[in-house]
C-alpha cells in the first residue's frame, strides 16, 4: 500500500494526526485480525463463501487489492479471466450423454 497524507488534523484511534503527516496502513495486521476475520491464520478459501465480501474495491477487509479509486486493475482482470475460462470449459462439455440402443 502506498503512504497516505492527512489533509486535515484528525483523531484516529485515540491518536492526534496533524495535517500533512504521512501514514502507512498496516494491511498485514488487518488481514490477521480475529475481529475482522474468523480464524485469520488458517487457510480457508471458503471463508469468502460464508462472508459477504465485496470484491470490487468497496470492502476494506480486502485492502491488499486497494480500495475505491485506487483499486487494483488486476483484481477485476483476474475475475473476468476466471469467468471466461469457466465459460470456455463448460462450453466443451457434453451435458447430455450419448445413449446407444
Amino acid at each position: 500500500m502506498l503512504p497516505h497524507r492527512a489533509n486535515v488534523d484528525v483523531k484516529l484511534a485515540g491518536y492526534d494526526v496533524p495535517k500533512g503527516s504521512n501514514m502507512l496502513v498496516n494491511v498485514w495486521a488487518i488481514a490477521r485480525n480475529p475481529a475482522v476475520w474468523k480464524d485469520p491464520l488458517e487457510f480457508r478459501p471458503e471463508r469468502f463463501e460464508d462472508e459477504d465480501v465485496d470484491m470490487k474495491g468497496h470492502d476494506f477487509r480486502l485492502l491488499p487489492f486497494g480500495a475505491g479509486r485506487r483499486v487494483c486493475p488486476g483484481a477485476q482482470l483476474g475475475i473476468n479471466m476466471v469467468q471466461s475460462m469457466l465459460g470456455h470449459l463448460f462450453h466443451q462439455f457434453r451435458l447430455i450423454p450419448n445413449i446407444s440402443i
